[in-house]
């Protein structure tokens, strides 16, 4: 049987109740079409579910009983995603997708080629969360957290992953890495790619360059399969 699932900040402890937000009571009485009496998943963002009864089909009701604690979701390798920032439709999916695949972080990236801008960042940053929770709830794994853009330089700076990548077809290919990791960083250009000096600096800050496929995938489609053939190589499925 497939159940709703709905993101929660906390699980109450068998027996308790939890109001839902108004968003999430339209969309389970309005959208849904849940009553009372149905079950559905509640979740954390950390991964943390139970099975929890609508309390009542008056949708002014706003109230779960949690009835029994699940098993926590499976975590996959953790792979922090460093995608250059892309026009909206195409970085909604981006940051869908890989949700999807289980990537921990996303964090855009202003690169030289960048084309696409951010406007209101808070705004932005409210709307790209959004997404990654939604698409967590159709999957049943964890949201992806997402932060603030960055420039190239400064992802060079910050990020000590143990294993760095930078996906690019002129790298070495994927099954010739080896190595124990217990994460990732996956870097992924804009359309044509990171520029020759982005290739050069990122070499000399210790950024492996490799390639993921013998075609050219669009920047939206490679962020999702490049990480999720990472967990595959170095992961545990």
């Amino acid at each position: 049987m497939s159940f709703i699932r709905i993101l929660v900040s906390e699980i109450p402890p068998p027996g308790r109740a939890l109001e839902l937000t108004p968003e999430q009571a339209h969309h389970l009485f309005r959208v849904r079409r849940k009553g009372g009496g149905e079950m559905v998943i509640i979740q954390t963002p950390e991964g943390r579910r139970a099975l929890a009864e609508i309390q009542s089909d008056d949708p002014h009701d706003r109230f779960l009983v949690c009835k029994e604690l699940l098993k926590d979701v499976k975590g996959v390798m953790p792979i922090e995603l460093y995608p250059a920032l892309l026009p909206d439709s195409a970085f909604a999916f981006l940051l869908q997708k890989s949700t999807e695949v289980g990537v921990k972080k996303i964090t855009p990236v202003i690169t030289e080629y960048t084309v696409a801008k951010v406007g209101d960042a808070e705004k932005k940053l409210a709307r790209w969360q959004k997404i990654c929770d939604e698409a967590a709830c159709q999957c049943g794994g964890v949201p992806a957290v997402v932060e603030p853009p960055l420039r190239f330089g400064e992802v060079l700076e910050k990020v000590k992953c143990p294993l760095r990548v930078l996906a690019d077809g002129s790298g070495a290919l994927l099954k010739e890495l080896e190595g124990d990791f217990g994460s990732a960083a996956l870097m992924i250009g804009p359309e044509g790619g990171h520029s020759a000096r982005e290739m050069e600096e990122a070499a000399e800050a210790g950024w492996l360059k490799v390639a993921f496929h013998p075609f050219i995938m669009r920047a939206e489609t490679a962020a999702p399969v490049c990480a999720a053939l990472l967990q595959q190589k170095f992961g545990e499925f």
